[in-house]
């Protein structure tokens, strides 16, 4: 039992490694403005906001002038690809 415990903390250590590292290359994308972007309609107005990632059901964008994340369906929404933001 200790063994298995122990294997599950590691790996759980090892994910948790590299989500932050996936996290951080975002985050250097956003900076340098070689994100892709997505037209979402957040409040009845389309934005233009820096693609995350897409879930089962739901999708996550952020608006990089207040750093708000929006989460939307996985439909509706059209995909634009840009060099700078």
């Amino acid at each position: 039992m200790f063994i298995a415990s122990f294997a599950f903390i590691v790996g759980m250590a090892i994910f948790d490694s590299k989500g932050q590292d996936a996290a951080k290359g975002v985050l250097n994308k956003m900076k340098s403005g070689t994100m892709s972007t997505v037209v979402v309609p957040v409040n009845g107005v389309n934005k233009s906001l820096v693609y995350l990632y897409c879930g089962a059901r739901n999708c996550a964008a952020q608006n990089i002038e207040n750093n708000e994340v929006v989460y939307f369906p996985q439909n509706g929404h059209i995909y634009v690809r840009q060099n700078k933001m």
